[in-house]
């Protein structure tokens, strides 16, 4: 089942106790000043909502197993939108900054969703550290070490900010990879509920027609001589 943004506002009152009474989307003029701050975001527009489980499937998945060039692609692909153009104007408006585009209307961000992703390919490649950082000195690997614990503390704040309250519920089942004795059952989860999700493609999809590639660099702004960064509002 997929929603857009009107349909979803609807829908909130059916879902409410998936959502623990927390309404799906906040209208501006409610009063809260974090909802007014994300209702203001660009990449509002790109949100579909559906209804849908979690396969969790970890056999015939890209995404998972060992190291080969399917699973390199699906991850490579994943994030093949992570830096976007937005215009200045949004930034103005929520009082960022960031680089900005040679001629100054367009900002570069990345979607926090995007930096997640990110994060949890980089916890990835460090399960599998002997192909990934094959003859990286240790120095390099403390580095590596560092940043992946960087971006696990990213992932830990991503879940707890942005919860989701479906329930996972509990079944008994024997032969479990936590416990020794496998002929005795114990209570294991098992989610099978509908969890309320962004449709990834139409976020992808619009993220896709303002993707940036930060490697041109030759298109950005440069600081100015004196250290000031253009679009602090300094001429």
């Amino acid at each position: 089942m997929i929603f857009d943004v009107e349909h979803a506002r609807h829908y909130d009152d059916e879902y409410k106790p998936a959502q623990a009474g927390q309404p799906l989307l906040v209208d501006e003029d409610e009063g809260n000043s974090e909802s007014q701050h994300h209702a203001r975001l660009p990449a509002r527009e790109g949100l579909l909502w559906e209804e849908r489980r979690f396969p969790t499937n970890i056999v015939d998945n890209p995404f998972t197993g060992d190291p080969r060039p399917e699973l390199d692609e699906a991850w490579h692909r994943l994030l093949l939108n992570d830096n976007i153009r937005v215009p200045k104007d949004y930034f103005d408006e929520l009082n960022l900054t960031s680089v900005y585009t040679k001629d100054g209307s367009e900002g570069i961000v990345s979607l926090s969703v995007y930096h997640s992703l990110h994060c949890l390919k980089k916890a990835k490649r460090m399960l599998f550290k002997e192909h990934y950082h094959q003859g990286k000195s240790s120095e390099a690997m403390a580095r590596e070490a560092k940043h992946v614990d960087h971006c696990i503390e990213y992932i830990r704040e991503s879940l707890m900010c942005q919860p989701d309250l479906s329930m996972v519920t509990f079944r008994w089942i024997n032969n479990t990879a936590q416990h020794e004795d496998k002929s005795e059952f114990y209570p294991t989860n098992f989610d099978v509920s509908m969890h309320m999700c962004a449709n990834w493609e139409a976020l992808d999809s619009w993220s896709s027609l303002r993707r940036f590639d930060l490697f041109q660099i030759d298109l950005l702004q440069r600081p100015k001589p004196e250290g000031k960064l253009p679009g602090s509002g300094d001429e």
